[in-house]
């Protein structure tokens, strides 16, 4: 199948509520890419397809090494509504997760200045992610060198979006009730902040192996994040793992129930992780395994040693396929059609 004349379709990847994704191959320029297509009974629903216009909007706004790049966007002559992206090759950090629960401080310090790297980018183009999660940080090795990208902007709002198109598109609790801000859990209007408290939750789980709170419902993880103090980082570490006293009131700031509390930007986080030595050698893994829906990849035993500064130059970007971007980017996409009525629970 060509669609558009110019992106040669060559296999499914996965499908969710609102979109097919698939590996693709663009003509004109020679190279591999995502091409996620909105389904035939979306594309009639007013609300989806405005939250699919949305989505390739505002990501289109935003280009930077550390967030996919969003290369077209547009409805092909049979009608067909397409958003392409950049394909990268690796795993989400979830998995990661999933294999070494607790990262050392070294690796986690990186990781979480490419996360903020990438946020800071997200936040000076007046977007706002609101889906910040493991399995939406992408994590990738171009030369030894680990990096994040940041995908999924399938739930992302614009900080200074109209009220008439906020109501129409976001007078909703939507996201992954793990990683809600307060503000995002009572289905207020939320800007840069509450991706702030989100980092702050992913700062903890990679040091801890832990999230703060614990739920058996979707509900109950919304009144905790709004109403319950966090722990701290001391009382989540696993026996026998030291980190630096210093990232104590740097995480409980991140995570201050009232925004005006945290940090005002994602700089200020960084530049409070930066200020704390890493104290040794980063380590980064260097091999993925692709896995299927589903399934987890099996124990990572191959590391390299990275240099600093983590910098991803753009002319450097591996256009290879990953399936792990296109299970990040539908698990966004059925959770906005989830929630069109009510609260989405957590999809990872």
């Amino acid at each position: 199948m060509l669609v558009a004349d110019r992106y040669r379709v060559e296999r499914a990847l996965g499908r969710g509520g609102m979109a097919s994704v698939y590996a693709a191959h663009d003509l004109n320029v020679d190279r591999p890419v995502a091409l996620k297509i909105l389904s035939a009974d979306c594309s009639g629903h007013p609300l989806l397809l405005a939250r699919f216009s949305r989505e390739a909007r505002l990501h289109g706004r935003i280009h930077h090494p550390n967030v996919v790049e969003v290369l077209d966007y547009g409805t092909s002559d049979t009608g067909l509504i397409y958003l392409v992206m950049e394909l990268l090759e690796g795993e989400d950090l979830g998995c990661t997760l999933a294999r070494l629960p607790a990262l050392p401080w070294p690796r986690a310090r990186e990781l979480m200045l490419q996360i903020c790297a990438g946020l800071g980018a997200v936040h000076a183009a007046g977007v706002v992610h609101r889906d910040l999660k493991p399995s939406n940080c992408f994590k990738i090795v171009v030369d030894g060198h680990e990096s994040i990208c940041l995908v999924d902007f399938g739930i992302a709002a614009a900080i200074d979006e109209p009220r008439s198109e906020r109501l129409t598109l976001d007078d909703q609790i939507v996201g992954t009730p793990e990683y809600m801000s307060p503000e995002q859990a009572r289905g207020e209007r939320v800007d840069q902040r509450s991706d702030i408290y989100a980092a702050g939750l992913l700062l903890g789980e990679m040091l801890t192996g832990s999230l703060p709170f614990r739920a058996a419902t979707s509900s109950a993880m919304l009144a905790a994040q709004i109403y319950e103090p966090a722990p701290t980082l001391r009382s989540l570490l696993p026996p026998n793992v030291l980190i630096p006293a210093a990232l104590e009131p740097v995480y409980a700031r991140a995570l201050a129930k009232q925004p005006e509390q945290r940090f005002a930007t994602i700089d200020q986080l960084a530049a409070a992780l930066r200020a704390i030595a890493p104290g040794g050698p980063v380590l980064c893994s260097g091999s993925f395994e692709r896995a299927p829906l589903g399934s987890r990849p099996a124990l990572e035993t191959n590391t390299c040693a990275r240099p600093q500064p983590l910098r991803r130059p753009a002319s450097k970007r591996k256009w290879s396929l990953a399936l792990a971007i296109a299970v990040a980017m539908l698990i966004g996409a059925a959770g906005a059609l989830a929630l069109a009525s009510s609260l989405v629970a957590a999809a990872n």
